[in-house]
């Protein structure tokens, strides 16, 4: 396994959080396991989305980490032009998310519970599965993720 390690300065953190902020998503997906006791298990991921390709390059190279996508066309508005995706792993948002937190403000809860979940996560696959307890934390924060990643106005703007 890649040692993960960079050397961001505080302009590139903060950089990278507001690219975050503005033009990311930080969530859990599910993912079906043969190693895991469930047959499941949630996977963190960060995405920027973005036009300007050579911005997620650079970015991308200075990091060492992450892959660049195009996106599918939108039928629905073609006239619009590629965008594509910078997306880490979950290896790689947990070495990320502890330089860029600080600068979130946006997303800074998504970030925490992602944070949260990566560092909590095991590594390697075992077949020992997890506790009910741990089973349960991650049902809950995934579920606080979504709510927090909801389109829309937020609850405390619809009353």
């Amino acid at each position: 396994m890649r040692q993960l390690q960079v050397d961001l300065i505080d302009v590139e953190s903060a950089y990278l959080a507001g690219l975050v902020d503005g033009e990311g998503c930080l969530n859990f997906y599910h993912m079906t396991s043969r190693t895991c006791t469930l047959g499941y298990t949630f996977v963190a991921r960060m995405t920027i989305t973005n036009k300007d390709v050579e911005t997620l390059m650079w970015i991308r190279q200075r990091l060492g980490m992450g892959r660049v996508r195009q996106k599918p066309i939108d039928r629905k508005f073609p006239n619009r032009g590629p965008a594509y995706d910078l997306t880490f792993c979950a290896r790689e948002v947990k070495f990320l998310l502890p330089h860029i937190l600080p600068y979130m403000r946006i997303k800074r809860k998504q970030g925490e519970l992602v944070l949260a979940y990566v560092q909590k996560q095991k590594w390697g696959g075992t077949k020992s599965g997890i506790s009910q307890e741990d089973h349960q934390w991650r049902i809950e924060t995934h579920a606080k993720l979504r709510e927090l990643n909801r389109r829309g106005l937020p609850q405390v703007m619809q009353n």
